[in-house]
């Protein structure tokens, strides 16, 4: 399982410079925020907008950061290490918020068609779409049996814990929004500070 939080100060992380570091898109930090909202109330959310150390913080303070641009997956560890700490988020609580996040993220129309499809045609669409909201990194997502599915993230240089936390979050919603219900997501390998994770979600 994947710890339910990890300070990765310690870890020696790729430079983000670097060509296989990861680059994480605007509408996550705005996404993120929305549903700190919803679950926390607005003051936690200005909190998080004001306590967020370093250049993150300043971008979230003064209108740096937009829906559509790209930023430093530094940023996003700094972003989810201030949630953790100012919030005391575990990571039950990041699945939540990254589970909220994903639904505020999601226009009606997607909604409306995730209500057609099975799970796995749905999450091969997320896999598709996951260059979206990371630059690099891959989804693989197969159904070895009809109520079961296995997912497989890879080459996610600089994520950890929390993000990992985010990421399940998300992935349990989309399975959910095509109207499955009791869905058991079990990591098998990787998450916390390693660049892929192997999960298997079972459903009814």
């Amino acid at each position: 399982m994947l710890p339910s939080s990890i300070r990765s100060d310690s870890v020696v992380w790729l430079a983000d410079d670097d060509p296989r570091s990861v680059r994480v898109k605007g509408i996550n930090f705005v996404t993120c925020l929305d549903a700190i909202q919803k679950l926390y109330g607005p003051a936690a959310r200005t909190r998080i907008e004001k306590e967020t150390p370093g250049e993150v913080g300043d971008a979230l303070r003064f209108g740096g950061l937009v829906v559509g641009g790209w930023y430093k997956v530094s940023w996003y560890r700094a972003f989810w290490q201030t949630i953790a700490d100012k919030l005391n988020v575990d990571g039950a609580s990041a699945r939540r918020i990254g589970h909220k996040a994903a639904g505020i993220g999601v226009n009606v129309a997607y909604r409306t068609l995730a209500r057609i499809t099975t799970p796995a045609m749905l999450l091969s669409m997320s896999a598709r779409a996951f260059g979206y909201y990371f630059d690099r990194g891959k989804l693989e997502v197969t159904q070895p049996e009809p109520n079961r599915l296995t997912a497989h993230w890879s080459q996610c240089f600089g994520f950890d814990a929390h993000i990992w936390h985010e990421v399940a979050g998300g992935a349990i919603y989309f399975i959910e929004a095509t109207g499955v219900k009791n869905v058991d997501f079990a990591v098998l390998s990787g998450g916390g500070n390693s660049e892929s994770m192997i999960a298997t979600a079972t459903f009814h």
